[in-house]
């Protein structure tokens, strides 16, 4: 009867870990399949201004998992050893390279750049304060509460493109084709 009862529980136990997502948070840790990274006072305040450049209105779920899975699935610990790191790569509005009207990346894509544009990111890249939307979709995010409406996908873009899959409030989000993925 022991052993009948152990080898349930041993059952139990391992549908629980399959079904356990790939990214997740718990205790202000964000945890993937191949490493954790405990989340910074400094990664937050970034993450709060990549949703403000993101999302102007709506759920900004997606893109914050987007980012999380991005950092975590994908194999740039090397490249990016921070989470702010990354978020201040991959997202236009808070990149300084896309904050400097000089920059190759600017030069390149000049429409990206008008004075309006290069104005709102020095804006958002100041930010201290945030609407109540914002804090607490962070806040949930780091209690682990914030529901992933995207599991797995690492990028998104305001137009369909070859690896989106869904879209999400004007956004598309997907896995671009030249992305080298680990355990999605």
């Amino acid at each position: 009867m022991i052993r009948i009862l152990l080898v349930a529980l041993a059952g139990a136990l391992a549908t629980f870990l399959l079904r356990r997502p790939k990214v997740y948070v718990r205790n202000n840790i964000l945890i993937g399949p191949d490493r954790s990274y405990p989340l910074t006072q400094t990664d937050l305040l970034w993450l709060k201004r990549a949703i403000v450049g993101e999302v102007e209105s709506g759920n900004p779920a997606p893109i914050i998992w987007a980012l999380a899975q991005n950092f975590l699935l994908v194999d740039r610990a090397h490249y990016f050893p921070t989470f702010t790191d990354l978020i201040r790569a991959y997202s236009q509005p808070v990149n300084a390279s896309w904050a400097d009207a000089n920059s190759d990346k600017c030069r390149s894509h000049p429409e990206a750049c008008t004075a309006q544009r290069m104005a709102r990111r020095a804006r958002i890249q100041s930010l201290t304060s945030f609407s109540p939307r914002v804090e607490q979709a962070v806040a949930q995010f780091m209690a682990g509460s914030l529901p992933n409406p995207i599991p797995g996908l690492v990028d998104w873009k305001a137009s369909p493109w070859q690896g989106g899959v869904i879209e999400i409030e004007g956004n598309w989000y997907g896995v671009s084709p030249e992305r080298r993925m680990k355990n999605v």
